[in-house]
């Protein structure tokens, strides 16, 4: 009964291993981050007895009883590093959101995580066209990017991955409070962030479905906006954008409206401003 206990405890761990294996198998599981874990049932040391290749311990056996522990932490360490890898396709979010890495307004990251301003140009005009809505230079514009003009850039390409210009007056109240730290110390110029929020008249509508009149946003000049579009206190007008090169914001005359800033926008230059980005 001692030989048939003895060759149990043997056996017993091989089994287990074999069914992990084959289970493992099963799954589709690579077994590459494993070998430690099988080298700890079935690797003996050097010169260890039978016995060792169950404990993994041994005399003179190279994998012995500290040997075991050092073999679990490879082990976890191999399939910690698989887990990694499985995750390296997912886009890395930019805790900043400026696609150049650089804010220009709302600068404490920490007590504004969901917002920030970012200074750069772009040449396709408007904020409301498919192109105007999707960056068109990879998100190569900013101040401090490599297209800090914006050629071929829509405004889209000021914000980071992750990030899209933000809507609406309701979207930068939830995620701002306010406009009063939007312009950084750097702004002490005209600086003025735009968002897509639309306008008929004045009013600023809640669904932001209609109007096209006015840029709309936050920042240290422009003309008085109407109470609607709290918590901004500013917008822009094309007298204001006018006065304030590269802002460029002409209003054209078409069969629905002569008031169409929102649509015909370009800031081909990175002074005075650009658009604030949410994070998605």
């Amino acid at each position: 009964m001692g030989n048939v206990r003895g060759n149990t405890r043997i056996r017993a761990p091989r089994l287990l291993a074999l069914g992990a294996a084959l289970a493992c198998a099963a799954c589709g599981l690579d077994r590459a981050g494993l070998g430690a874990f099988d080298a700890g049932y079935f690797d003996a040391g050097a010169g260890g007895a039978a016995g060792a290749r169950v404990d993994g311990a041994g005399a003179g056996g190279v994998d012995g009883a500290a040997g075991r522990p050092d073999a679990a932490r490879t082990d976890a360490g191999g399939i910690a590093d698989a887990l990694a890898e499985v995750g390296t396709d997912a886009p890395v979010i930019s805790p900043i959101g400026c696609a150049d890495g650089t804010r220009e307004g709302f600068l404490n990251v920490q007590g504004y995580p969901l917002i920030a301003a970012c200074a750069g140009g772009w040449d396709v005009p408007g904020l409301l066209s498919a192109n105007a809505l999707a960056p068109q230079c990879g998100r190569q514009g900013g101040n401090s990017g490599p297209s800090p003009a914006g050629a071929g850039c829509s405004v889209a390409d000021l914000c980071a991955e992750g990030w899209h210009v933000c809507l609406t007056a309701h979207e930068v109240f939830q995620n701002a409070g306010d406009c009063k730290d939007a312009v950084g110390p750097a702004g002490t110029n005209h600086a003025f962030f735009v968002t897509r929020q639309r306008a008929l008249g004045n009013t600023c509508p809640a669904a932001n479905d209609v109007g096209t009149n006015h840029l709309h946003g936050c920042g240290n000049f422009g003309s008085p906006e109407d109470k609607t579009c709290i918590p901004f206190m500013l917008m822009l007008k094309n007298t204001d954008c006018a006065a304030n090169s590269p802002w460029s914001c002409p209003i054209v005359t078409n069969v629905t409206t002569t008031y169409n800033e929102y649509e015909t926008v370009t800031k081909v230059g990175p002074a005075h401003g650009g658009a604030l980005c949410c994070r998605n």
